[in-house]
């Protein structure tokens, strides 16, 4: 889904589970900073019934917000530091809190992706639920990960490649755990 159509579509659709995975500028070309469609976004949930089900990266400050004061989220993430880059890249999005603030990292994977915290206010990355360890990242081509998730532990191997499709495959698994579904 078009990441300013959430507001349009949700009320059509009505969807059990929503996913959403990332917030970046480079998706923005037609909607303006990445400040602005998270706004969009809170807006079309905050007026749709509070039994939908989100899933939410919890490693992207604009996106775990859109679980603030909701019961019904599970969160996905990375907990392996060997993959931290030291620092959020200069020209990333999203590095203030929605409090005005600006975030602090104790690691930092990509962009504004990682183990984030406003000292400001507070708020910090949630715990997720569906969790990549172990990340083996390869030549790019392949990945392997401990996947945990509802108390078991199982080795992904993807011939896939890179970071963003780690993350996909967490999305995955917390969608199906959503709608209780096996995987």
């Amino acid at each position: 889904m078009d990441e300013a159509t959430v507001p349009l579509l949700l009320p059509e659709l009505r969807p059990r589970v929503a996913v959403f995975t990332n917030l970046f500028r480079d998706q923005l070309d037609r909607y303006g900073e990445v400040e602005a469609v998270a706004a969009l976004w809170r807006k079309a949930l905050s007026a749709y019934p509070a039994d939908l089900h989100l899933v939410l990266k919890a490693d992207d400050p604009s996106v775990a917000s859109l679980g603030e004061a909701r019961d019904n989220v599970t969160y996905f993430g990375v907990e392996d530091r060997k993959l931290d880059q030291g620092a959020p890249d200069h020209a990333s999005d999203a590095l203030s809190c929605t409090c005005g603030a600006r975030l602090e990292y104790s690691v930092a994977f990509f962009g504004h992706v990682g183990h984030w915290r406003c000292d400001a206010c507070g708020r910090s990355r949630p715990k997720p639920d569906v969790v990549a360890t172990g990340v083996d990242l390869r030549d790019g081509r392949s990945v392997g990960f401990e996947l945990q998730s509802a108390g078991s532990i199982s080795s992904i191997e993807m011939a896939l490649g890179g970071l963003y499709n780690v993350y996909n495959a967490l999305a995955s698994v917390a969608a199906s755990q959503a709608l209780e579904l096996p995987f």
